[in-house]
This record gives C-alpha cells, sequence and structure tokens, in this order.
C-alpha cells in the first residue's frame, strides 16, 4: 500500500548572466510563468528544488481534485481513497444506489471514481461495476 500526496514547493532556476535583461523582460511582460518558459528565451545554469518549501495542497486549491490518495498495488492508476469531493461524496466511500430503470436500492457499493455529474460504483462482495447519478445515492 502507498500514498500519493499533492503538494506544492519553490523552485530556483539559476539564469545566465548575459540573459538577466531578456528574462527580466519576458517575466514583466507574462511571457514567463513557470521554468519550462524560460528555454524559449535562453538555457538555464541549473534548476534547484527548494528544500523544506513543500505545502501540501486542498482539493479546492487543486480544483476540487485530491491532493491525497491512497492505493493498494504499485501499479494501480484508481486509488482505493481519497479527499477528494464532489457533492459530498468522497472515493472509497460505501453508498446505496438505486437503479433509476428498477426505482428500487440495487445493493451497497463502493465509490471508484468522482466526475462532475456521476460516478463509477463497484458493488460490494462481488466485481460488477455502473455509473451512478449523484442524485441515485444514499
Amino acid at each position: 500500500m502507498y500514498i500519493d500526496f499533492k503538494q506544492t514547493h519553490w523552485e530556483r532556476v539559476f539564469i545566465p548572466k548575459e540573459s538577466n535583461s531578456i528574462i527580466l523582460k519576458a517575466i514583466k511582460d507574462g511571457n514567463i510563468n513557470c521554468p519550462d518558459d524560460i528555454y524559449g528565451f535562453t538555457k538555464p545554469d541549473s534548476f534547484e528544488n527548494l528544500l523544506y518549501t513543500n505545502e501540501q495542497m486542498t482539493p479546492e486549491e487543486n480544483n476540487n481534485n485530491a491532493t491525497i490518495e491512497l492505493f493498494e498495488n504499485k501499479g494501480d492508476i484508481l486509488p482505493i481513497l481519497s479527499n477528494q469531493e464532489i457533492k459530498g461524496f468522497k472515493i472509497g466511500q460505501s453508498v446505496y444506489w438505486t437503479d433509476p430503470n428498477e426505482g428500487r436500492r440495487s445493493g451497497k457499493y463502493i465509490i471508484l471514481e468522482l466526475y462532475p455529474t456521476y460516478c463509477f460504483l463497484k458493488q460490494i462482495n462481488t466485481n460488477a461495476t455502473t455509473e451512478a447519478y449523484y442524485n441515485e445515492l444514499k
């Protein structure tokens, strides 16, 4: 089992002295917004991640996407738990799904993936999966 954390950090880029004025102008003009943009103007001397500047992100800071994901096995692409929440629902949460075609509760499920208007569910104790709209969940 392992956990992924989404964090921010500061990165320092060392600019060749002869490129200082070009880079300064490019930043003022809004043409450099990330380290990779610098390559359009010059080749940096070096990069350095600034240690101890990491800060944990919240889902709100990450466009309401997860910032903590728990995976069962290396290579898994879907987390078994995360802190992403949409309409009060989270990955890994157990819910009851009401099948709109049958109009009755279909059983207990685990939320596998969240999207803005629907989610993917896996039925507990089976491998059955389904798509569901949030208004169909309890």
